[in-house]
């Protein structure tokens, strides 16, 4: 019966792929665990800054957790950052949110 449950729990999820882990993260914006959570609410993460001229949105959880999986809608800003205004801007957002942190 458990064993059940937990399947359809599981199905509940989008299947995201693996994990795949950021090297080089920028030790200013790491949030882990639960902290990260009370931080990019839905709200926080309507706000989150454009990742490059395009106006690709920024992939949090790889930038600050320093982790995301596959999968993720995201997955092209899974890498440095190529315009200095653009990562000027996210550093900016990010120490403001943690600066928020209860």
């Amino acid at each position: 019966m458990a064993k059940e449950k937990e399947e359809k729990d599981k199905s509940n999820y989008k299947n995201l792929g693996n994990m795949v882990k950021k090297l080089n993260q920028v030790n200013d914006w790491k949030v882990v665990g639960s902290k990260y959570k009370k931080i990019f609410t839905k709200e926080a993460v309507a706000s989150t800054p454009a990742f490059n001229e395009s106006g690709v949105t920024t992939c949090n959880k790889w930038h600050v957790q320093g982790f995301c999986f596959e999968k993720c809608v995201r997955k092209a800003t899974h890498k440095a950052f190529l315009s200095a205004t653009h990562k000027a801007a996210d550093d900016k957002w990010v120490k403001e949110l943690k600066a928020k942190m209860p």
